[in-house]
């Protein structure tokens, strides 16, 4: 991934009202960027997004497995077969939520089906965290292109080892527990718009009536993880436990042309993801920048880096962690400074292929050197 140049944004007031003109520019092939004006960095980005759109498509997605391009960068994905994945849960790690959704979803009709087994939950570090939420696992269903925090918006649907169901930040009782060794089945009945869960075989009942509007949207297996490890089945040949009835479909067995691809970029490597650092004093409006911009291009799938962002992933039952850490925000601070030094260094090595936005201040020169070197 090639280094572009950075010119710092002239502060605003504040981040209330319109984002300031943060000037940025994009990774290109050609070194000759240093010297583009600000008005060619529009060009720059239609020309890096025609490129990744260009991998994209060259980009297998099937057979259906998980997508490490739909995810959160401290989720580690088995590059073989796609099918398990492990959080990191050191130097703050332990902290976070990792979302990931899997490469193909359904839409239509139809009953399909898939399972999570939980293979295992790492001994970590947090001693103000009760015991039972230390170690979680959130499966279910989303929408396309949205939020990877699993039954936290109004287009996600979960149900959780702590024996809770969540769609849009509201928790209730549903199910049973589950850990390590149990596998949890979700059943996507598109008929009758209904999504369930199994337990080890066992039917745990209706947890969420679906609207109608997922048939055309679309929905796909959601995983949402806190220091856990899963592996993750869409074929009959392998299933650990068969699907309530015959009528049920395993996702991995939906021919091809009948399932929905997901929509996010894949880049085939590092040289065709956008790079974009953003340069400005605090309170000027970087953040707000760089999440309007993550929203408004959902398919680029941007890994957006910085404290703010990490802060947002250590969320306690949806609620962001700095509404519990009023008296400790240092020690916060520290923590989250731990994570995102973590991330820089997975993001930098390219093992993933992701577009990536740095989200701090870097209104000196030898700090944006520093923090840019590792993606060069």
């Amino acid at each position: 991934m090639q280094a572009p140049p950075y010119r710092a944004a002239p502060p605003a007031a504040g981040e209330r009202g319109p984002p300031p003109p943060i000037v940025y520019d994009l990774p290109s092939k050609s070194s000759s960027t240093s010297s583009s004006s600000s008005s060619s960095s529009s060009s720059s980005s239609s020309s890096s997004s025609s490129s990744s759109s260009s991998s994209s498509s060259s980009f297998s997605l099937f057979p259906v497995r998980l997508d490490a391009a739909d995810a959160h960068l401290d989720l580690e994905v088995d590059a073989s077969t796609g099918l398990s994945a492990s959080c990191m849960h050191t130097n703050g790690c332990q902290y976070t939520w990792k979302g990931i959704r899997s490469t193909y979803g359904v839409r239509g009709s139809g009953q399909v089906y898939f399972e999570t087994k939980v293979v295992h939950a790492p001994t970590v570090v947090m001693p103000e965290t009760p015991v039972h939420t230390r170690n979680v696992c959130r499966v279910g269903v989303s929408l396309p292109l949205t939020s990877l925090f699993l039954g936290e918006s109004s287009d996600s649907w979960g149900y959780g080892g702590t024996a809770k169901k969540s769609f849009s930040r509201k928790f209730e009782n549903y199910g049973e527990t589950y850990g390590v060794g149990d596998v949890i089945g979700t059943i996507i009945d598109l008929d009758d718009l209904r999504l369930s869960f199994t337990k080890n075989g066992k039917f745990l009942g209706v947890a969420y009536d679906l609207p109608p509007r997922v048939r055309d949207s679309g929905l796909f297996p959601h995983f949402c993880l806190k220091n856990v490890d899963i592996q993750v089945n869409f074929n009959a040949a392998s299933a650990w436990f068969p699907p309530p009835n015959s009528k049920i479909q395993f996702l991995g067995d939906v021919p091809e042309k009948d399932l929905m691809a997901n929509l996010v970029e894949h880049p085939a490597s590092p040289k065709d993801c956008e790079f974009i650092m953003m340069v400005g004093v605090p309170a000027c409006g970087k953040t707000f920048w760089a999440e309007q911009h993550c929203r408004a291009n959902p398919r680029k799938s941007f890994v957006l880096l910085g404290t703010n962002a990490v802060i947002d992933q250590m969320r306690v039952m949806g609620v962001k962690r700095q509404s519990n850490y009023a008296e400790r925000w240092e020690e916060l601070m520290t923590t989250a400074t731990s994570v995102f030094n973590t991330l820089i260094e997975r993001a930098s090595s390219g093992a993933v292929p992701r577009n990536v936005i740095i989200d701090q201040t870097n209104v000196f020169k030898n700090a944006r050197r520093r923090k840019v070197q590792p993606f060069r």
